[in-house]
């Protein structure tokens, strides 16, 4: 079984800053910019994740996942 080719720490290097600075927006009770930044997070991830594959099925069955998953994280 192949695994597929992803690059966990840079995924992981992108996604942290965003996050972090998400954290620290909604713990000083910006709600809105928090939000914000967790989905603008989101879709970087959802960026470098789709970079990451070399076969077109993996990537648009990632895409369509991440799509449904944003979509419901701005729902």
């Amino acid at each position: 079984m192949r695994c597929l080719p992803l690059r966990p720490r840079r995924l992981v290097g992108y996604c942290n800053p965003g996050f972090m600075v998400s954290y620290i927006v909604d713990a000083l009770i910006f709600k809105y910019v928090a939000f914000f930044g967790v989905w603008l997070s989101l879709i970087f991830f959802n960026y470098f994740l789709l970079t990451t594959f070399t076969s077109f099925p993996h990537a648009a069955l990632a895409a369509f996942l991440y799509a449904e998953t944003n979509f419901l994280v701005g729902v």
